[in-house]
């Protein structure tokens, strides 16, 4: 049985997340902001990006200026510090 509201089964489908009962690793998505513009977008967690991201940040296509850092934060903003 599906115990989605129907706010959750629209942004499962905004991120590419199939109808139909949800695995746990789908019910997640993190928030991807560029720090240079502002832009941002819900995503679907990338398997590379440590546990507990909330939020990415990465400068946009736009704005991409030779700095490819991505920062993690987690969900209260602390920052995630890899490795």
């Amino acid at each position: 049985m599906d115990t989605r509201s129907s706010i959750e089964r629209m942004i499962d489908a905004a991120c590419g997340i199939p109808d139909g009962p949800p695995l746990p690793q789908q019910r997640k998505i993190i928030l991807l902001r560029c720090p240079v513009c502002k832009a941002q977008q819900w995503v679907a967690p990338d398997l590379s990006d440590p546990p507990g991201t909330s939020v990415a940040e990465a400068r946009c296509p736009s704005c991409h200026g030779g700095n490819d850092e991505v920062r993690f934060f987690d969900k209260n903003g602390k920052k995630i510090v890899e490795g």
